[in-house]
This record gives structure tokens, sequence and C-alpha cells, in this order.
């Protein structure tokens, strides 16, 4: 296969939990066999059934969230789109147990990460989409409404209506109500213009799209959404087609497979075999394209430092692929200059 293959080292936002039973029978593809066991919220009597959050920062208040059993992982929450699971394996001074973020293992050893094989059976697939959910990040939209409040209560925009009020205590009636009306006006585009910029922002993100990756002994298609901590995948530059148009949708998801995405990184992961250069500029700003290549020379017992001895092993979700090469082609060039 000609391209870069990598582990992915993170798997996006999590899933909540769904509110409609799955029957586990019906329940065919992965993604529903995962919201079946999303689905199962009666906790036990002696868990506990909800969780307060006391924030670090200063100024932000105190939150009361309901907890989340899952068998697989079992009393879990989520704050900050952020799962958090109750680690009950504590020292007898912690007497209420740990709870801790949960995230993908990357401190690794290297020759762990080249000589695994990918998820290799259907119990370790299920786990995984379990504890990590959907490779996906929705950020929300903040409403008109909400925006609009926070721009008439800026400082400066405070500081226009307390004149507008003193002037009207003055008797300058008109001039103030044209005034009012003007900062009222101004402000609404000033939002309209904010909401407009982070639409267009939300529409650089990641789309959906079919990839190869290697599960069970086999390659297959699936949807980037899918992908899970631990996947061998294969990543490769689209070839443009002469009909923009033309895509392949999912039925189910409303997602499209189209070229003009197939360049994007779908997530962080590590090259284990191949080249490639990618543009970081929408991560970074830096305009320059980066190197990347598969790890080879391995020291015994090196350990995974994504940010900066192997950064150059790592791609990054979101940049651009501009030129891969697989191990065929790289061995070919080789052999050519020698």
């Amino acid at each position: 296969v000609k391209g870069v293959t990598g582990t992915a080292a993170a798997g996006g936002g999590t899933s909540s939990a769904s509110k409609e039973k799955i029957d586990q029978s019906t329940a065919k593809t992965l993604m529903e066999r995962i919201e079946y066991n999303n689905s199962i919220i009666s906790i036990p009597n002696h868990l506990p059934t909800h969780v307060v959050i006391t924030p670090s920062k200063a100024g932000e208040s105190k939150v009361l969230l309901p907890v989340l059993y899952v068998p697989t992982l079992g009393v879990t929450f989520e704050y900050h789109r952020r799962r958090y699971y109750l680690n009950q394996d504590h020292d007898e001074e912690d007497e209420g147990g740990e709870w801790i973020k949960i995230r993908c293992n990357t401190t690794m050893p290297l020759n762990f990460f080249k000589q695994w094989a990918g998820i290799s059976s259907n119990h370790q697939l299920e786990a995984a989409g379990v504890r990590f959910g959907e490779n996906k990040f929705d950020v929300r939209q903040p409403t008109f409404k909400d925006m609009y409040k926070k721009q008439l209560l800026s400082p400066f925009t405070v500081f226009q209506l307390f004149c507008v009020v003193l002037w009207m205590l003055d008797d300058y009636w008109q001039y103030s109500a044209f005034t009012l009306f003007m900062i009222l006006t101004f402000e609404a585009t000033v939002v309209f213009s904010r909401i407009k910029s982070l639409s267009a922002l939300r529409g650089m993100g990641n789309t959906a799209r079919k990839i190869r990756v290697f599960r069970e002994g086999v390659w297959t298609k699936i949807w980037t959404t899918e992908l899970l901590p631990g996947d061998i995948m294969s990543l490769t530059r689209s070839v443009k087609k002469k009909n923009s148009a033309e895509a392949v949708v999912d039925p189910k998801t409303e997602t499209s497979e189209s070229s003009e995405d197939g360049d994007v990184v779908p997530a962080d992961v590590l090259v284990l075999r191949g080249s490639t250069v990618v543009n970081e500029a929408s991560l970074t700003g830096e305009s320059v394209p980066q190197m990347k290549e598969g790890i080879s020379e391995l020291v015994e017992g090196e350990h995974l430092d994504m940010k900066t001895r192997h950064k150059t092993h790592v791609l990054y979700a979101g940049t651009k692929i501009l030129q891969c090469k697989g191990v065929e082609a790289i061995e070919e060039e080789e052999a050519s200059s020698e």
C-alpha cells in the first residue's frame, strides 16, 4: 500500500450516553454496539450517583454532575468535554478513590509501537470504543442572544450607555435616542460578524471520510469518526476528481467522502513506515512544510516523546498532507541512488 502507516494516538471527543436502548442482538455496527454499552446507566447502590466539581481556577463556581455507570469502565462523568473514571485502586489514605482523566497512553517504548499489529479482536475494538468514544470534536455554536448580551456588557459599551443616560437626564432626548439606536445596531453587526467567522472556522474542521485501517488482520475501510487509539491506518494523498460535486455520502451520518478533505490528517498519528511532507500552518502558523518520517532506528528501551525528541515522526490532526511516499517507493529511490 503506497502511503504512510501510523498508529492513532488520540481519539477525539467523547460521545455522550444515549437515552435510547438498543438491542445488542440487532446492533451490527461498531458504533451501535458502543451506543448500547454506553446506554447502561443503572448505577449499583454502593456507587455514587453525582459528583461535585470544584474548579481550580478562581472565580468559577462548583458544579454538580450526574455520573454514568459503564460496565467496562465503572463510574464515569464528563466535564468540559473530558471524560473521567473512578480509580478505586487507591492507597489506604484515600478512602474514596481517585478520578482520572481518560487519555491514550503515548509514553510506551517505541519497540511496542513498531511491533504493534493493530486491534486484533472484536473485544478490543468494543472496549476501545466505549473508553474513548468517536473521533470527532464538535464546538458548540454560541447563540446570538448570549453573544449580544456579552457584547453589551463590555466596559466600553457600558460606558457609552451610561453617557446616554446622562444625556437623557439633561433633556437631550432626540440625540440620546439616536445614539442609543446606533450603539445597539453597531453591537448587533459585530455579533453577526463574529457568528459568521465562527461558522467559517467550524467549516474548516476535519470532515468525516473513508480511510483504510488494519483491523483483525485485514485491511478495511471505515469512517474517520470511527478511528480508535491503536488503529493502524494507511494515509495517502487524494486524487482530485474532475467533478468536485462527486462524493460518497453515508446515509446514517450524512457525512461525505469528498476529495477536497482527503489530504487532512484525521487524528494524531505516529508514522510507522514511509515518509510524508505536511503543512502545519493551521496548527502552528508556520508556512514552511515539515518532513515526517517513520520510526526506523530504535534505541533499546527508548520511550515515545511526541513533543520534542520524536516530533518528526508524529502527524497532528488537522494538518494537510502535501506529499507522501510508501515503503516501496522509498526503497526504490534508495536502490536507484546507489
